[in-house]
């Protein structure tokens, strides 16, 4: 009798490690499962205001042509996290002779240049235009503290580099809050006394901590008649 009290001990046991081991696998299961699951996306918010294109240009540069477009986000809660505007260009009497496609961002009440350089130049067509894509937006809280910048622009000049003679804007860039940013785009047009867009480029910079400030060059191909003056546009996507 005591082999047998034994031996249902020893079964009872058994089967108890089995069962523990049992549920401890199917709790590591359901946790990795749900580990693996990526949660969904927010939902994107329409927009109470639609995007504003205020302005689309092109400047030809022989062979190549550079394309921008000047976007108002009037929402002052609402970022767009991505846009792609195609910039359309088209003959006179309408027809489509290429397109070109550009993603940006904008934050909330912010302006954004829409930017494509060295594009090839199709030679006939004779206006350009914008058309939006359904933008993914993203709700900003009121008490969010957006980038501010001031821009210092120091000298421009003209010189040749082979074959070619190009246009430069140097300029300081300070970052006015007390944030720090990671990465910062600098959009810079060129304008003659008439407000016609004559040049176009963008760069990056790194790292700016608040408070603190760094240089920036913009180059584009030298215009042929004189450049008036410079907009520089910083942005960071937050």
């Amino acid at each position: 009798m005591p082999a047998v009290y034994r031996l249902l001990k020893q079964i009872t046991y058994g089967t108890l490690y089995l069962v523990l081991a049992a549920l401890l696998i199917s709790g590591m299961v359901t946790l990795i499962r749900r580990a693996l699951v990526v949660p969904p996306p927010p939902p994107a918010i329409a927009l109470p205001s639609p995007l504003r294109i205020e302005q689309v240009a092109a400047v030809r540069h022989g062979k190549t042509v550079d394309l921008v477009a000047r976007l108002r986000n009037p929402n002052s809660t609402l970022g767009i996290r991505s846009v792609t505007g195609t910039f359309r260009m088209l003959a006179d009497n309408g027809t489509e002779l290429a397109t070109h496609n550009e993603t940006t961002y904008l934050l909330p009440g912010m302006i954004q240049y829409l930017i494509a350089l060295d594009i090839p130049n199709t030679g006939a067509f004779t206006k350009v235009e914008l058309t939006l894509n359904e933008p993914t937006t993203a709700a900003v809280p009121a008490t969010l503290t957006l980038p501010s910048f001031a821009t210092f622009l120091r000298e421009r000049k003209q010189f040749k580099s082979g074959d070619r003679s190009i246009e430069e804007q140097t300029g300081i860039l300070r970052n006015t809050s007390s944030l720090d940013w990671e990465r910062i785009e600098i959009s810079g047009v060129a304008l003659d006394e008439r407000d016609t867009i004559i040049g176009v480029s963008k760069t990056f910079l790194g790292a700016l901590k608040g408070g603190s400030q760094l240089e920036f060059t913009l180059q584009w191909p030298a215009p042929n008649r004189p450049t008036s003056r410079v907009i520089i546009w910083p942005t960071t996507n937050i």
